[in-house]
């Protein structure tokens, strides 16, 4: 029972913290000024308004402006809000747009955070406001839109048949450069102190900004954060093939139902190759899912539900099957077997899929009323704009002449997608530019001491996880092998994870996730947990300044994705290339049941659809990047 005298001091206490928190917003208030902000901008950074702020932001006046605690986010801080240009090209003014939202002064880590951008970029803060983690931190957020608006479609052209070279450039490496180094000089002088740390998180696009700084400007961070990056520009734009396969013929077609049912067959035979059946397949690689015989087949091969024509059945087989030049090697590796399409999201059902069936199987828009797979959508845009400067006469179905076979040279056996010399040169003549996947250029990152960690959902079918096994396998050949990589750089494979989170499998351990078009819950934007095992940040931070590296993460799948329930299901995921291992006893959902055994090298096993889909192959050779 509480006494007057203990009732008083609490009102007192109350009343003085009241007071503190409105001293503290009106501090937050008057340090968030046009004025303020002006004061802070190094030479070539303008202060102001700028016309592609991604979703979530309220508006503001003059490029400064307070938002409230709560407004981006539930349980976001009050932060300032700032937008202008910064200078991406001195000799002849060429800018980039950036956005930052700033803590209070008495909040800030004395830290920086960069927020990689998704998809092609052309915004800031493309996919809406950051995790609000990281705002809770007190990092100071800021992002760019790599120098291009996203309301012009055709932004590689300056005009009819002429590339913007200063456009590609700045999408390529130089806009997110140039926002890091006039960001960090704007951030101490704005909080009148020196940085202590410097931080990157991304993915998708993000993960490839990442990696391009890893690779050209490693002084730039500490810590980089990323995920499934798309880091191979060329080779993912040659993606254009999951759609242009399914033009051969007016049966070949697949709808995302078509996914589906392949997954429920692979899962039935792949999911206890790791010694527990449970629903998850922890390495797809080792699956020996064969379309040919496995996937059933429509009577007389005409088209019905619940089974595949012939046609079909190699569509399908050219997507997880490795994309090869006439002479059968691998230029980019194919898709993972594992969760095609288990409900909506970042699928492979989402990338190939078809909603609509095509109108017309040779003209420049097959799907002209919607319904195009969205590697179409993606792909085919810039390649015609991009590599072959918007010609009125580019038609992918016809133009890049991708053909498909079975067998061949090589050991790709499965019908997969073969491109022409002619094109795959021109390709990546025109995109390396924008490319991040040189292990041979990650030498001095390591060499300074600087921290990488790298994850990758398993069922990402939009961005093949193979592609960055196959770079991290590189870097461990030219860094002493596995062990001694891990010093600098650790990669997680995520299972059940699709395109940077959402999926079957526990997929929520405080990644980022950039990626506009709509993929993301709003409550996978933050974690009930922060500690450095279930927080892919807080493992990057220890690591940087304390020198622990993660030796595992706990990823958690909610209900719903929503945190705020109890978690349907942990588990540990390993440092690749070591695989989860289930101890026996306990229940399969919780984490504490399952173990990373040191040494474990399994996840470098393959089965037949790891054959296919060119996970063994070493890189493409015509990776010269420019």
């Amino acid at each position: 029972m509480q006494t007057p005298g203990r009732m008083l001091r609490a009102a007192l206490i109350a009343a003085a913290v009241l007071c503190a928190v409105d001293e503290t917003a009106r501090a937050a208030s008057a340090e968030c000024t046009v004025a303020a902000a002006q004061r802070a901008a190094p030479q070539g950074m303008t202060i102001g308004d700028i016309p592609d702020m991604g979703p979530g932001f309220p508006a503001i006046q003059g490029g400064v402006g307070l938002v409230p605690a709560g407004a981006l986010w539930p349980t976001s801080p009050e932060v300032c809000l700032v937008t202008g240009t910064v200078v991406t090209n001195t000799a002849d003014g060429k800018t980039a747009n950036f956005g930052v939202l700033l803590p209070a002064k008495s909040s800030w880590n004395r830290k920086f955070m960069y927020d990689g951008c998704g998809g092609n970029c052309g915004a800031v803060f493309a996919a809406g406001p950051p995790a609000v983690d990281q705002m809770n931190k007190g990092y100071p957020l800021w992002a760019s839109d790599d120098g291009h608006n996203i309301a012009n479609p055709t932004w590689p052209l300056s005009g009819p048949g002429q590339l913007d070279r200063d456009a590609i450039v700045d999408f390529a490496y130089r806009a997110v450069h140039a926002v890091i180094a006039a960001g960090k000089k704007f951030t101490e002088r704005y909080f009148d102190e020196p940085l202590r740390y410097a931080y990157y998180a991304g993915c998708s696009d993000g993960g490839r900004e990442g990696m391009v700084e890893v690779n050209r400007y490693p002084e730039d961070f500490d810590g980089v954060l990323v995920g499934d990056p798309y880091f191979d520009v060329p080779g993912q734009n040659l993606n254009v093939s999951n759609a242009t396969v399914q033009l051969r013929s007016s049966d070949a077609s697949l709808a995302p139902p078509a996914f589906a049912l392949a997954t429920g067959i692979v899962l039935a035979s792949c999911d206890a190759v790791d010694g527990v059946a449970d629903g998850l397949i922890q390495n797809p690689a080792a699956c020996h899912f064969d379309p040919r015989i496995d996937l059933p087949r429509c009577p007389g091969d005409v088209p019905g539900a619940g089974c595949f024509t012939q046609a079909q059945s190699e569509s399908l087989s050219s997507m997880i099957a490795a994309t090869t030049d006439p002479a059968g090697r691998v230029i980019h590796p194919g898709y993972p077997v594992s969760d095609m399409f288990s409900g909506f999201g970042a699928n492979l059902g989402i990338w190939a899929g078809v909603t609509t069936p095509p109108s017309n199987l040779t003209g420049p828009q097959p799907w002209p009323n919607g319904g195009a797979p969205a590697a179409w959508s993606i792909n085919d845009p810039l390649l015609a704009d991009w590599v072959f400067s918007g010609d009125p006469a580019y038609n992918s179905v016809t133009t890049l002449g991708l053909g498909w076979r079975a067998g061949g040279p090589g050991a790709i056996d499965f019908f997969h997608t073969v491109a022409p010399f002619r094109t795959i040169e021109r390709v990546y003549s025109a995109m390396n530019v924008a490319a991040g996947d040189f292990p041979e250029n990650a030498f001095e990152f390591i060499r300074q001491d600087r921290k990488l960690l790298m994850y990758h959902g398993l069922s990402d079918g939009f961005i093949t996880p193979y592609r960055t096994m196959q770079y991290y396998k590189k870097l461990a050949d030219l860094n002493g092998g596995y062990h001694s990589l891990q010093q600098n750089v650790a990669l997680f494979a995520v299972p059940g994870m699709y395109h940077c989170n959402g999926g079957p499998g526990p997929n929520n351990f405080g990644q980022p996730f950039h990626f506009p078009g709509g993929f993301l819950n709003v409550f996978n934007t933050y974690l009930p947990n922060t500690d450095a095992h279930h927080d892919a940040q807080t493992a990057l931070e220890r690591w940087v300044e304390q020198g622990v590296a993660p030796d595992y993460l706990v990823a958690s799948k909610y209900p719903n994705d929503d945190p705020t329930q109890p978690a349907a299901r942990t588990m540990p995921l390993c440092r690749f290339p070591a695989q989860a291992r289930f101890t026996g006893s306990g229940t399969v959902t919780d984490a504490a049941n399952w173990t990373c055994p040191p040494d474990d090298e399994s996840m470098l096993d393959v089965g037949l659809d790891g054959i296919q889909a060119g996970v063994q192959a070493p890189l493409w050779p015509l990776r010269q990047r420019e």
